[in-house]
């Protein structure tokens, strides 16, 4: 087993670009923090740069304001390579070793999941991968269809299939969602600050009950 003690790892999975990944990841570290939880954070792949030559946001704004050790992340590119020449394998031994390097000094390791792209049909595997490597829980980050009259509807089998995909109810590997931007615009932008009600409660209890 990975888990240290009573350690945690959780994963938090967007299931699209648009999910607010940052905030959501941001917002759970925060309230992490002011309940005095040890933790680390570790984004295993980074996403392309964007045009403005920005780096990676989460792991860039953690080492501006925070005290946090965070491994470097491996470049899509490099990722993308390993996975389409069959290194699937390898990736994720290079991913296991720098989670390691942090993992043993936090009560929760937060891990930022792959973003979902067209252009990258195996980013659902990838982050599938990634957790049963880290013997991660996963927390699927999702938001409502912007301007559908059955958001609500879709929504819900967009989480059903996520579950599906990482072995359904029986696997117990989901433990939970967070959906992001509830009401906003749909333009809003990724800035941090995300709805996390549900989450605290369940980090304390764990504690009383902590997994094998």
């Amino acid at each position: 087993m990975l888990r240290h003690s009573n350690a945690r790892t959780l994963m938090l999975v967007p299931l699209e670009a648009g999910a607010g990944i940052t905030s959501v990841s941001l917002g759970l570290i925060r309230a992490l923090d002011r309940k005095s939880i040890e933790l680390q954070f570790f984004k295993p792949v980074a996403e392309p740069p964007p045009p403005d030559g920005t780096i990676e946001r989460t792991t860039e704004i953690l080492r501006q304001t925070s005290n946090l050790a965070i491994p470097s992340s491996l470049s899509a590119e490099y990722a993308d390579s390993m996975v389409s020449t069959g290194k699937m394998a390898d990736l994720l031994e290079e991913i296991l070793a720098r989670f390691r390097r942090i993992s043993a000094k936090a009560e929760v390791n937060v891990i930022e999941g792959v973003l979902p792209s067209r252009d990258n049909p195996v980013t659902n595997q990838l982050n599938y991968q990634i957790a049963k490597t880290l013997d991660a829980e996963v927390v699927l980050v999702a938001c409502p269809s912007p301007g559908a009259s059955d958001s609500v509807k879709q929504l819900r089998e967009r989480l059903e299939f996520a579950v599906r995909l990482y072995g359904g109810e029986d696997a117990k590997r989901v433990v939970g969602c967070i959906i992001n931007k509830v009401g906003l615009p749909a333009e809003i932008m990724d800035t941090p600050g995300a709805h996390l009600i549900g989450l605290h409660s369940q980090l304390e209890s764990s504690k009383e009950s902590p997994l094998a």
